[in-house]
């Protein structure tokens, strides 16, 4: 049977049976086609979006923005911030401000891409393709390592140094007094401890019998 024409065919069958999906993602892995919902990743072959029910308006959820969702780009994030050792959230916070998950964005000023490099940034972290999602979120990630170590993890000073530059920071000596400054840094912190707020924890336990149980309350009760 056509791979297409099945596609296709699944897609109404999927669609008509379930109209609150808000895209159905389909890709290719070790040779095969794959269809969800919830796809994290972004070498997807092709995204078909649908309506969605009114309950679940993009605009009303919090922890997504106006251009592409931040799972798009989860795997770039996951492994920038295990290579840099930089919190997770703390790069989609950035990423959210600086582009709103849009891998195209260029400013005014000529910054690119979803951490809005500048020329002379991406031309320090060796990126070749600004827009290439994996590259810029790489080269963003090593950025902020440098500024967290520079100022010795103090989050203010790091935001305000990728928005303003170091060299105003440091000549300062704290966030500069520009209201776009000020402003950048508090939307960026606001969203970060949001999504840190959105963390759950997973509770393993192991019953006298061996049975494996999940909770994400520690104090859920186990029947034995």
């Amino acid at each position: 049977m056509n791979f297409f024409w099945w596609l296709s065919f699944v897609c109404v069958v999927v669609l008509w049976g379930n109209p609150s999906f808000a895209e159905i993602y389909v890709y290719k892995k070790n040779g095969a086609f794959y269809m969800t919902d919830s796809y994290q990743g972004s070498d997807f072959v092709k995204r078909y979006k649908t309506k969605r029910s009114r309950s679940q308006n993009i605009s009303s959820i919090p922890d997504k923005t106006n251009g592409y969702s931040p799972n798009n780009f989860s795997n770039e994030i996951f492994n920038a911030s295990k290579k840099y050792g930089v919190n997770s959230n703390f790069i989609k916070a950035v990423i959210a401000a600086e582009s709103n998950f849009k891998p195209g964005a260029v400013s005014s000023k000529g910054a690119m891409g979803l951490m809005q490099l500048m020329p002379k940034t991406a031309a320090r972290f060796n990126v070749v393709d600004p827009f290439d999602p994996y590259q810029n979120i790489d080269a963003g990630t090593r950025y902020l390592k440098h500024l967290l170590e520079q100022f010795r993890g103090n989050r203010n000073l790091v935001l305000a140094a990728y928005n303003a530059g170091e060299g105003r920071v440091k000549k300062y000596g704290y966030v500069p007094p520009f209201k776009e400054t000020i402003a950048y840094v508090r939307k960026v912190l606001n969203y970060y401890r949001f999504l840190e707020r959105k963390k759950k924890l997973v509770y393993k336990r192991i019953s006298s019998n061996g049975t494996i149980f999940f909770s994400d309350s520690v104090q859920t009760k186990f029947a034995q």
